[in-house]
Parts: structure tokens; C-alpha cells; sequence
């Protein structure tokens, strides 16, 4: 209950259908079950607890501080892991395939899409960013959009897991520094976007043939320097 990013009595009636008695998701739409009235009963006594809060028609959010540590929970217990939220971003794609009747708005089922692909495939959420990114720069857009994305990606991984840019860098770090950059620089504080940028040098590519990757414009000023650094 602990991994999505809202609830509806729907949506944690079925992970609870989907994941009480079993080790693996598996969704089915067509025919979730029949319902115990008991397990109804249960689903509303969690929405309606002191852990959660409506914050509109039907739908629920977990007050923050109690999703952090669960989802924590579910990290450090060894028979659910990360393969349990893969199971989980699995099982909210497939619900919100499934179930279009079910999904109270536009802006929900946007959400958690996005959550899902984060979690399944980084790249192209962190490319998504990226693009929102390059747009908030170039039309003075607001930051709210990017700013969002990058919180909802990040809420697939609990805080103190997730790893520098020094080694392996998840991709949603590297859109966020390209944000980060592109905003330092729209404010006139070079050195600032260049410390972003710096942190991203291993990863661009200074030859037109790159294949792999994200395109994405850097400012010519900032670009000139890394390459003048790479050479």
C-alpha cells in the first residue's frame, strides 16, 4: 500500500487481492475475485486511519513520513527486496491498463505511469525529464512539471540508497543534474552550472556518431569548457 503514490478503495482492495497470499504479482483484470466483506472493511479502516488523509474524491494519500519507512520496510526484508517493487511498478502498469473505469483522473493515472516507468525503465523516464527540462529552459516555462517528475521517479528509491554520481549513476540523477545545470546557467551562475555538468563529463559524448544516450542541448558557453577540459 505503500508504493503508490495515491490510493483509491479500488486500487489497495486489489494489491491486497494481488499480494496477501502471494510471492509475485499477478494481475487479473477481468475477474479479481469476489470481494470478502471483511477484506473491504480492512482496506477502509487503513484509508480512513490516522496514516492516510483524503485529499480529494475518493483518493488517499499515505502521510509521507510513514510511506518513507515502509517502503523501507519492504527494501530490508530479504523475501521482498527490489524485486518487490518491480512486482509492485509491474502490477500498478497493468492496473491502470486494466481498469480505465477505476481511475479517478487524468492527472492520477498520469502519475503513476510515470512512477511505474521510472521504476522499470529509468532511462526513458530520465530522458522524459530531460526533454522537460530542455523545455522549461528554452520557453521560461515553470519548474513545476520537471520538479515533479524528478520527485515522483525518485520515490521508487528510499533516500539514504540512492547512489552518487561518482560510480554507477542511476539515470533520474543524471536528468536531475542536467536540470540543475540548465537552471544554474538561466540564472546567470556559471560556475554552478558548471559543477552540474562536471559531474555528468564522463557521461557526454563530444562526437556527433554517439549512438546511445540522450540528445540533449548543453549552453555552447558550458559546452565549451567541458570539451576544452576532455581535450
Amino acid at each position: 500500500a505503500a508504493y503508490p503514490l495515491a490510493l483509491t478503495v479500488d486500487l489497495l482492495y486489489k494489491i491486497w487481492l494481488n499480494f496477501l497470499h502471494s510471492g509475485h504479482a499477478t494481475l487479473d483484470a477481468e475477474n479479481p475475485g469476489s470481494g470478502e466483506l471483511d477484506q473491504l472493511i480492512m482496506v477502509s479502516d487503513i484509508l480512513y486511519s490516522p496514516i492516510c488523509e483524503e485529499v480529494g474524491m475518493g483518493i488517499f494519500v499515505m502521510r509521507e513520513g510513514i510511506r518513507e519507512e515502509l517502503r523501507s520496510l519492504i527494501l530490508d526484508v530479504p523475501e521482498l527486496g527490489e524485486k518487490r517493487l518491480y512486482q509492485l511498478a509491474h502490477f500498478l502498469q497493468d492496473y491502470l491498463k486494466h481498469n480505465h473505469d477505476k481511475i479517478p483522473s487524468k492527472a492520477f493515472y498520469e502519475a503513476h505511469h510515470f512512477q511505474a516507468l521510472s521504476k522499470l525503465k529509468p532511462d526513458i523516464a530520465a530522458g522524459i525529464i530531460i526533454s522537460e527540462a530542455l523545455k522549461e529552459h528554452k520557453e521560461d516555462l515553470s519548474p513545476q512539471r520537471v520538479d515533479y517528475l524528478v520527485k515522483i521517479s525518485k520515490s521508487n528509491v528510499r533516500k539514504q540508497r540512492i547512489r552518487s554520481l561518482t560510480g554507477n549513476t542511476q539515470s533520474i540523477e543524471v536528468a536531475e543534474k542536467f536540470r540543475d545545470g540548465l537552471r544554474a546557467y538561466k540564472n546567470r551562475d556559471l560556475e554552478k552550472a558548471l559543477e552540474n555538468f562536471q559531474a555528468l563529463a564522463s557521461r557526454i559524448g563530444f562526437e556527433e556518431d554517439v549512438e546511445e544516450g540522450f540528445k540533449a542541448q548543453i549552453p555552447l558557453e558550458v559546452w565549451s569548457h567541458l570539451k576544452q577540459e576532455a581535450e
